[in-house]
């Protein structure tokens, strides 16, 4: 997202894969991603596939 279009506080519904999200905007670095919960698992999965593909890792918030 660029910042300048999504600044913290924006929200915007979109498709992940197969899957309606909510993609929302908490800080400069800090994004929740929201999904029904039975899309939850292929959320994660897909997501951790992303990450993978560009030599990253994906990481859970501390509750």
């Amino acid at each position: 997202l660029d910042a300048a279009a999504a600044p913290p506080g924006f929200a915007s519904r979109s498709l992940l894969g197969k899957c309606e999200i909510v993609l929302w905007r908490l800080g400069r670095d800090r994004f929740a991603l929201l999904a029904a919960r039975s899309f939850a698992d292929y959320a994660w999965a897909f997501l951790e596939n992303a990450a993978a593909e560009h030599g990253t890792a994906t990481s859970v918030a501390p509750r």
